[in-house]
């Protein structure tokens, strides 16, 4: 089966136990700061890091996602990078995962934020 990765904004939310809570149902979570060309700067190292990036076979990364959403009462949003569409995605399938952009960030969001 083909693994998916997502890369999940955790800046300023209340998203500290998401690693934990994903290695748990065996999706590969790691702290991500983002794109650089060359070597990350210390200064960034020693913050926590402003994403999660996630790697598992689709329906591992779906089942998690939306056992996460669940728990925390939460909903997955999508920040599509080349249209600025910001879309819930936490009912999506597999499918859909898998035709998210290496560049569209997903963010954990409570209900009632704006969608465009």
């Amino acid at each position: 089966m083909d693994e998916i990765d997502l890369i999940i904004d955790v800046r300023g939310g209340d998203d500290s136990d998401l690693r934990a809570f994903l290695s748990e149902r065996g999706v590969r979570a790691r702290p991500y700061h983002g794109i650089f060309n060359g070597p990350i700067p210390a200064e960034i190292l020693n913050h926590p890091a402003p994403y999660v990036w996630a790697t598992a076979t689709g329906i591992v990364l779906r089942a998690a996602i939306r056992a996460y959403a669940d728990c925390k009462k939460q909903r997955l949003t999508v920040h599509r990078s080349k249209t600025g569409v910001k879309v819930d995605a936490t009912n999506y399938s597999v499918d859909e995962l898998k035709d998210l952009d290496s560049l569209d960030i997903c963010k954990f969001e409570k209900p009632g934020a704006d969608l465009k």
